[in-house]
């Protein structure tokens, strides 16, 4: 897939948090210059912002999902080096896995049956672990990837966006495309999932992909981007895309960088 340079040129004016992304996925540029980009996020646009949010814990808003309410005093200056460790102290995994293969975060409340939403949450947890760098440690990655791949065959059996029962789809969210994307689930934001997870696994892409991308390219307007639908219901601190109806910058990106992906795979001569 070709991108429009107009595209382009729009993408690469975005704030560092972005920018940086579409030099190294989209332009293909050197490490040295998507590494400057990325750099500026700690220290300009959205990135420094949301450092100077942070709690002294290392987290933010009092909790890892569900948040607490209080007033924000900022951070003491060494919280920002120690992040890592911080969340690692105090965060938590809270969901438990099923035995269809997926997670579903009502499991507590005897949920038998997974969700969509709360598997592909998951499985983006698990692959950040697991493309973390744990070289030399496979006995501890095997049961992550187990669990991975579980998962990924739950949303690969229903195609990404149909019931595995009736066929149909499983409701009009799957092809809503908002930014950011919290905890909810679209095609787009599972297919690019599947892209990271096939770069990390050094495995093609799996031809089960096929209605969700051409749902994503439907999508595609006559400009070459993506609309901003709507925004989920929520608090924030700020707002880090266009208000709906307007020409998304995050999810032109996103699309564009699935379908890239897509575009490229190898073909196979019946």
């Amino acid at each position: 897939m070709t991108v429009d340079t107009t595209v382009l040129r729009w993408l690469l004016s975005s704030d560092p948090a972005l920018r940086w992304q579409v030099q190294r996925d989209l332009v293909g540029a050197p490490p040295e210059v998507w590494g400057a980009s990325k750099n500026l996020v700690r220290t300009e646009g959205f990135g420094a912002y949301l450092l100077t949010l942070q709690d002294d814990d290392g987290q933010w808003a009092g909790g890892a999902f569900y948040p607490t309410r209080y007033e924000h005093v900022g951070p003491d200056a060494n919280v920002l080096a120690g992040t890592a460790e911080l969340l690692a102290a105090n965060s938590r995994w809270e969901w438990n896995n099923l035995p269809d293969g997926g997670w579903n975060c009502d499991w507590i409340d005897g949920s038998t049956r997974s969700s969509f939403h709360s598997t592909l949450t998951s499985l983006r947890g698990l692959l950040s672990f697991d493309s973390a760098g744990t070289a030399g440690q496979p006995e501890s990655l095997r049961p992550v990837r187990a669990a991975r791949r579980r998962g990924e065959e739950y949303l690969l059996q229903r195609r990404l966006m149909y019931s595995l029962s009736t066929g149909e789809v499983v409701g009009s969210w799957v092809t809503q495309f908002p930014y950011p994307y919290r905890w909810f689930y679209s095609v787009l934001r599972a297919a690019d999932y599947f892209r990271d997870a096939s770069l990390v696994d050094g495995r093609a892409p799996d031809p089960r992909l096929a209605d969700a991308v051409g749902a994503i390219r439907a999508a595609r307007t006559s400009d070459g981007t993506w609309i901003q639908q709507h925004r989920h219901p929520g608090a924030a601190w700020f707002e880090v895309d266009v208000a709906p109806g307007e020409a998304s910058p995050w999810l032109t990106f996103y699309a564009t960088r699935v379908l890239a992906w897509w575009d490229s795979r190898p073909r196979v001569t019946p």
